[in-house]
This record gives structure tokens, C-alpha cells and sequence, in this order.
């Protein structure tokens, strides 16, 4: 089974809808760092979409080793993502 790459236009959508109502990027920290938040989160799914992209076009594995692929790239992004977020959390430490 092979899917389709996903569209940074249904990227943005999936993520956060809602981020067009928000202030403008550069408006305040708080702001600037929630839009950075977004991007981090959408070059997440872009790359973990585009792993499992990979995984299924390789016409030479089978359908168990696609699915630990699937799961080796999510285990990856989530792992990243703790980081990201954890790091975050100390960079808005210190500026308290």
C-alpha cells in the first residue's frame, strides 16, 4: 500500500488551522515563539511523511518491515519533538 505525499497546504491545514487569527510573527516573544513552534511541528510531519514515503517505494521490503520503518521514524520525530519542546521550556526559563 503506498500513500500519497502530503501537501504543505494540508500540512498547515492539519496542524493549525486557526494560526491565520493569530498576531503576526515578530509581534512579541510569545507570539514569535508560537509561530516558530508551528514550523518546528510542520517540518516534523514533512519529514516523517516524507520517511514513510521512502519505506513504501521500496519495492524490495515487505509489509512488516514498511510498518517497522513507519514506526522507527515516529519513534524518531516523537523523541525530537520532547526535545524541541523541553528545550523550549528552558529558553523560556531563563527569560523569566
Amino acid at each position: 500500500m503506498t500513500s500519497k505525499k502530503l501537501t504543505d497546504t494540508e500540512i498547515a491545514v492539519r496542524i493549525v488551522p486557526t494560526r491565520l487569527r493569530w498576531s503576526p510573527l515578530g509581534t512579541d516573544i510569545a507570539w514569535t515563539k508560537a509561530h516558530d513552534c508551528v514550523d518546528a511541528l510542520q517540518n516534523l510531519v514533512r519529514k516523517v511523511d516524507l520517511g514513510c514515503l521512502e519505506a513504501e517505494r521500496d519495492r524490495k521490503s515487505s509489509a512488516s518491515s514498511i510498518g517497522r520503518r513507519r514506526t522507527e521514524l515516529c519513534d524518531k520525530a516523537m523523541a525530537d519533538l520532547m526535545k524541541t519542546v523541553s528545550d523550549c521550556g528552558e529558553s523560556r526559563d531563563r527569560e523569566t
